[in-house]
């Protein structure tokens, strides 16, 4: 497979870059020549992510199908992890694609390119405090804040039948997502104690 411009990452900038370059070329030069790469289905905007882990933001329904946006603005889209990027060779790699039960769905595939962006964004910074890069949840994405749901859900359950329990929760960092994420948990934590009457 081969695309004149090919985009790994369908964050905020790698979304509007190929919005912008499929609305200005894809209809003459066809949805083929631009290609954004991303390994999940929906786009994510990243400042909601706080309200995706507690619980307040459904993913599924508020999320940007990545298949659709490409449609709409004439360019493709890829299912696929990044594994291999050979920038003088002008290709990359992605992953296989396997199923919830770890099946092989479309193999390893290698895709050739003009020019390529990669637009995977940055990774938290922990800022040197002790102990949280090895124990605190990160919300880098969708799945992230799913697991970090799924698990405080978890320990609310836990707390909620051992009496006397507490459940403490730290935020590393008061940056927009650590204030937004510690107000979404306060509402999510009153909203579960009136449904348990606890």
């Amino acid at each position: 497979m081969h695309y004149e411009i090919v985009i790994v990452g369908g964050g905020a900038g790698g979304l509007e870059l190929a919005s912008r370059l499929g609305r200005a070329f894809g209809r003459r030069i066809g949805p083929e020549r631009v290609l954004l790469v991303d390994r999940s289905h929906f786009h994510i905007w990243k400042p909601t992510l706080h309200e995706v882990a507690a619980g307040t933001l459904n993913p599924q329904q508020e999320g940007l199908s990545y298949s659709i946006l490409s449609r709409n603005n004439h360019f493709s889209f890829m299912l696929g992890e990044l594994v291999a990027f050979d920038p003088e060779g002008k290709k990359l790699t992605l992953a296989a694609l396997k199923d919830e039960h770890g099946e092989e769905i479309i193999p390893e595939r290698t895709i050739s390119f003009g020019n390529c962006v990669l637009a995977m964004g940055s990774g938290s910074n922990f800022f040197g405090t002790p102990g949280a890069a090895e124990h605190a949840f990160v919300l880098e994405n969708a799945r992230d804040a799913q697991h970090f749901q799924q698990r405080l859900l978890a320990l609310f359950a836990k707390a909620a039948y051992s009496q006397g329990k507490q459940l403490d929760v730290v935020i590393v960092g008061a940056g927009a997502t650590g204030v937004e994420l510690s107000a979404e948990l306060m509402e999510a934590y009153h909203e579960i104690q009136g449904a348990t009457g606890s």
